[in-house]
């Protein structure tokens, strides 16, 4: 009999339950989908973020390798000019002996300097010609003996 007294109000207890329920877990879903939209814009920065990085690095390489090519061909430029000036100063001599100006100029210390000095007053002296304008035909001529 008690049934009887229950039995119109079970179904209303148990449809707003059922919506009470649906109704949190709708609320959680949407909690859960905006702190994904918002893990989801720091994951699309970041993204950027570390695009821009990797930008600069490849630019970074880039730069890297350019200044090393043209470091390699320097490098290239003056080994090239030192078996040139090897070759102007270790000349064969009329005997067929080689002639080495690092030993002579060991051996002959003060006469080589002598030699550099002199040259080398000359080359300033060209210089100071050529900074005040007034290059007369000594800077033209000098000496470029081997």
């Amino acid at each position: 009999m008690w049934f009887l007294i229950i039995k119109p109000f079970i179904m209303p207890v148990i449809l707003g339950a059922t919506l009470i329920a649906g109704g949190l877990y709708i609320k959680g879903k949407i909690n859960d989908i905006a702190q994904l939209s918002e893990n989801n814009a720091k994951l699309e920065a970041s993204l950027q973020q570390q695009k821009e990085i990797i930008e600069e690095r490849e630019q970074e390489f880039v730069d890297i390798r350019e200044t090393l090519d043209r470091s390699n061909g320097l490098n290239e430029e003056l080994l090239q000019n030192i078996d040139e000036l090897q070759s102007k100063f270790n000349k064969v001599k009329a005997n067929g002996s080689k002639r080495d100006f690092g030993a002579i100029a060991r051996k002959k210390d003060k006469l080589i300097e002598k030699i550099i000095n002199k040259g080398t007053k000359k080359v300033f002296d060209c210089f100071e010609d050529l900074s005040r304008n007034e290059a007369n035909n000594n800077c033209n001529n000098i000496d470029t003996k081997s």
